[in-house]
């Protein structure tokens, strides 16, 4: 399924520099102006990279080995990969290391294929069945304990790769896609394999290994071993907007490319990997006795402080296994802010008490957009984000709950309306919205944000009708209309084609307002 996503934007003009409010198009961001930044202040990390690398190397090409074998001789080796040409690239980190992913695509010599994705190439021709996605990754610690350098090569299931083949680039070793079906492998640089895990919707299930199994119940999993090489460049900013010119984008996103491979299956073979018991971290086993505490691979959460650990509120209701200390507990400090507020504390709860045990996943992102995507339940939230803006996005993922997934995107527009004023009648009762602030400013000289707070003489702070229906239904069509007419910093509508549903009467927007404020004075 197609991921349509719910942004959040604040812009240079005074409405959408300082509201939050929620759009659907992704590729509507355009991250052009920090490309050159971005670019130079890579350089540093990747050109020590390529060094460590070259030295470690030797500027050798590596051949497939299996885990037991020291060396093998080209002769009746598998070519793995040749010298990476370091033109694409994904610069990410958290507290311990900072990581390069470097795409592989480009210098890749073989595809390891497990047998329905072999299977689905024959059958339709499409390359993406075969298509490999290995990447050299290099970690650095930042404890000053050195430096390491493996292979890592994510495997996708036939399943993902009809649903989400789009996302693989997202996959890095930092960083995993929530729903992410299949294998993920490690190799030491030499080429001999080290470990790996299998994945079953975003967890994992069971670790992965080259050696044989006297267990019986022990599960093979043949693998498809193809010769290939590819032609690289990448995609078309016509076709991929948020990517410019860069080849490196930070953050955990590898830049996307159009590759075309020529397969000699005449020089194909079969290799088998065997699933262990239970899952893992997720992590690369180096096999040499290096230790760096990288708390990479995505799957858990490592060496977690005692701090960490006291994130209760967040990690009630919040996942996310590559979040950092600073990371919890800025969420943490937020949803204490929140549930300082008697509305507030009924949102807080509400959610807990309908995710029933569950967590929603989330993430910080750079820029200034932060989203609720209901297809997934996923909250992105913008390092730079206020209380008040993770309240709307909470607000968005409660009224989620309530509906289906087809009736929420029937009523986008419906449940905009119901989240804004809700944010509103929030932001108002904190100490910092006075005259002069950039919250203040907004409710009270932009059409939008009027429009929003004299909503208070109609619908109370509870959800209780003040004047009639029609008066009501009045005043929100003068709601829709301010909708309709924000322009974004693009200068396009971004409410323009949310749905409204009209089958709902005035009063029912507000039924979630009435029902979190149930305790409230």
């Amino acid at each position: 399924m197609k991921k349509r996503t719910l942004l959040f934007y604040l812009t240079g003009s005074l409405l959408l520099l300082y509201l939050s409010g929620c759009r659907d198009d992704l590729e509507d961001i355009d991250i052009s102006a920090g490309t050159e930044q971005e670019t130079t202040e890579a350089a540093t990390p990747v050109e020590a990279s390529k060094v460590w690398f070259g030295e470690n190397n030797n500027h050798q090409t590596v051949f497939l080995q299996p885990s037991e074998i020291a060396t093998r001789s080209a002769e009746n080796s598998t070519l793995f990969f040749t010298q990476p040409s370091w033109k694409y690239f994904a610069i990410t980190e958290n507290e311990y290391v900072t990581a390069i992913d470097v795409d592989l695509t480009d210098s890749i010599r073989v595809s390891l294929a497990p047998e329905e994705n072999y299977k689905a190439y024959r059958e339709t021709g499409d390359p993406e069945y075969i298509r490999p996605h290995s990447r050299l990754v290099i970690l650095t610690s930042k404890a000053g304990d050195g430096t390491i350098g493996f292979i890592m090569t994510v495997i996708p299931s036939k399943e993902y790769i009809d649903n989400h083949a789009d996302r693989i680039r997202f996959i890095t070793y930092l960083q995993r896609e929530p729903d992410f079906d299949g294998m993920i492998i490690f190799h030491h640089l030499d080429g001999r394999f080290a470990n790996g895990w299998l994945y079953e919707d975003g967890q994992i299930t069971q670790s992965v290994t080259d050696t044989v199994s006297d267990d019986e119940n022990v599960a093979r999993v043949p693998i498809k071993q193809l010769e290939v090489s590819y032609e690289v460049h990448l995609k078309e900013p016509s076709s991929s907007p948020s990517l410019r010119t860069a080849t490196t984008v930070e953050g955990g996103m590898l830049p996307e490319v159009v590759c075309r491979a020529e397969t000699l299956e005449n020089r194909s073979s079969y290799y088998s990997y065997y699933l262990g018991t239970g899952g893992g971290g997720g992590s690369y086993a180096t096999g040499y006795g290096q230790a760096i505490e990288h708390g990479g691979g995505g799957g858990y959460i490592p060496n977690q402080s005692s701090n960490e650990k006291e994130a209760d509120k967040a990690k009630s209701i919040f996942r996310n296994s590559e979040l950092v200390k600073k990371n919890w507990e800025k969420i943490e400090e937020m949803l204490d802010k929140i549930i300082k507020n008697c509305l507030g504390e009924g949102l807080y709860n509400g959610l807990k008490t309908d995710l029933n045990g569950k967590t929603i996943a989330i993430e910080f992102i750079s820029g200034d957009g932060s989203s609720f995507d209901y297809t997934t339940g996923k909250i992105s939230l913008s390092m730079n984000m206020e209380s008040n803006q993770l309240f709307h996005e909470m607000w968005h993922a409660y009224q989620a709950y309530q509906e289906t997934q087809q009736s929420f995107k029937q009523s986008l527009l419906n449940q905009e309306m119901e989240a804004w004023y809700a944010q509103y009648l929030y932001v108002s009762s904190l100490p910092e919205y006075k005259q002069g602030s950039k919250w203040y400013e907004l409710y009270n000289h932009t059409d939008l944000g009027k429009s929003i707070r004299y909503l208070d003489g109609y619908i109370d702070n509870k959800g209780t009708l003040l004047k009639d229906t029609y008066q009501l239904e009045s005043h929100l069509v003068t709601v829709k209309k301010a909708f309709r007419e924000i322009k974004d910093e693009a200068g396009e509508y971004p409410y323009k084609n949310y749905p409204y549903n009209d089958d709902r009467t005035a009063e029912a927007n507000f039924t979630n307002l009435k029902n979190l404020s149930s305790n409230c004075n």
